[in-house]
């Protein structure tokens, strides 16, 4: 392995299980670009935060809208 291989692979490996926990907890609604599609931007850990980060926002809105929807009065 090259250097710049061997250094990342811990971060890797942690951003691995990042996604899969957010996979567990949130299924699809974080809907989570698989890793083949992050690494086609590039194989940087910062491409994977990056696809992390709008997957957790995905979660949020939807937990928003929920929260929206349940204080919002019906009118029957």
């Amino acid at each position: 392995m090259s250097d710049y291989a061997d250094a990342i692979e811990p971060h890797h490996a942690a951003m691995h299980m990042i996604r899969e926990a957010i996979g567990e907890l949130f299924g699809p609604v974080a809907d989570l670009e698989s890793e083949d599609t992050v690494l086609l931007r590039g194989p940087e850990p910062h491409h994977q935060a990056e696809a992390i980060i709008a997957a957790l926002q995905k979660v949020a809105a939807a937990l928003a809208a929920e929260r929206e929807r349940n204080a919002t009065p019906s009118i029957d």
